[in-house]
């Protein structure tokens, strides 16, 4: 197993592609041999009051509490070759609709919109590791994520805004140009 990151996260690009934000991580590996990253966000978060947007691919914060109900689907492991630069693509919707706990409710809507297409700023963790993600039918799901995505590179990024803010209008459209 991997002793310290060794991945580096070198860019982070987004846009927004039919109708959805697609973002773009690329992973350099510097070493020699093939390594394995996550390729699917296990979390994401989102801060509407400061547009940071944060793409977690690993599973280092999920709880081993055997009372803890969720289906926990195998992360989507992708191969990092040698010497190369990789590209992890993400879509995401442009809204994400969290359900806000009863604390946050107190008698309000049950709902927040996350508006993840105003985002200005990235920030990227992707676990890895120098063997395929293999699953123990032996042990938790969750002590396994944690253990095999115990190495995560980081890379934080600013990014132009992808759509205008709920509160403000639509950029107007240029006129049509009249020919003779």
């Amino acid at each position: 197993m991997l002793q310290k990151e060794e991945i580096q996260v070198k860019t982070v690009t987004a846009a927004m592609e039919n109708e959805h934000v697609m973002v773009r991580i690329k992973v350099d590996n510097p070493l020699d041999r093939t390594l394995y990253a996550y390729a699917n966000p296990r979390r994401v978060l989102y801060d509407n009051a400061t547009g940071k947007l944060t793409l977690c691919l690993h599973d280092r914060d999920l709880p081993e509490d055997p009372g803890y109900i969720r289906d926990i689907g195998r992360p989507h492991i992708m191969p990092l070759e040698g010497k190369t630069e990789t590209e992890i693509k993400l879509e995401l919707p442009p809204v994400v609709h969290r359900l806000r706990t009863a604390a946050e409710r107190a008698g309000g809507t049950l709902t927040e919109d996350l508006r993840i297409g105003e985002a200005t700023e990235i920030l990227v963790e992707v676990a890895h590791q120098d063997t395929p993600f293999y699953y123990d039918p032996k042990k938790s799901s969750a002590r396994q994520f944690k253990e095999w995505g115990s190495n995560v590179a980081r890379g934080s990024f600013k990014i132009p805004p992808l759509s205008p803010k709920a509160d403000e209008p639509p950029a107007p459209k240029p006129k049509p140009k009249r020919t003779r």
